[in-house]
């Protein structure tokens, strides 16, 4: 079950908080006891060790208490975007089955003699979708259309061309094979 609003609040006052040794006391939280009580049944934070009197009633975040806290940054960034685009970058509107295609030429990068731009796989990861239109909005590079382009080119060679043939039309973006 996902956190309550509270339980997200109170994981955040406890990393904002946490001294450099990561133990916060709880006393000092401004946070209900039930909620740190529920952070730790699902071992999102952790209790001091009963025997250490001079931590007796401090909690700190677990690994798995950081990382909810950056997912959840990550999640939200994705899908509702940052306010402003990176400098020197055009938006780009895929839908939901060429972000698929775009999404598998990331995962395979490793595989590819011809591998995305620098940035391309960040610019794919943090891409804000707008459900009201059913898109995906990258914002790229020069370099990092390119790889668009490149990508769209392969899967129209494998599977589909309609994307491709729909980011020629609407951007103008074509992949142009360089004679060896």
């Amino acid at each position: 079950m996902a956190l309550s609003g509270a339980q997200v609040e109170a994981l955040a006052a406890i990393k904002a908080r946490q001294s450099k040794r990561g133990w916060i006391a709880a006393a000092d939280l401004d946070v209900a006891r039930k909620h740190v009580a529920a952070l730790q049944e699902q071992g999102l934070i952790e209790g001091a060790d009963v025997e250490n009197r001079r931590l007796a009633g401090s909690v700190r975040l677990t690994p798995e208490g950081h990382d909810v806290l950056a997912f959840r940054e990550g999640r939200r960034a994705s899908r509702h975007g940052t306010s402003e685009p990176p400098p020197r970058t055009r938006a780009v509107e895929l839908a939901p089955a060429e972000f698929a295609a775009v999404r598998h030429f990331v995962a395979i990068a490793d595989r590819l003699r011809k591998p995305p731009a620098e940035g391309f796989a960040e610019a794919v990861l943090t891409a804000r979708h707008v459900p009201e239109r059913s898109r995906h909005v990258l914002h790229l590079t020069r370099a990092q259309t390119k790889s668009l382009a490149y990508a769209m080119h392969l899967e129209g060679l494998a599977l589909s061309r309609s994307g491709t043939h729909r980011l020629i039309h609407e951007y103008g973006l074509r992949y142009k094979p360089l004679p060896e």
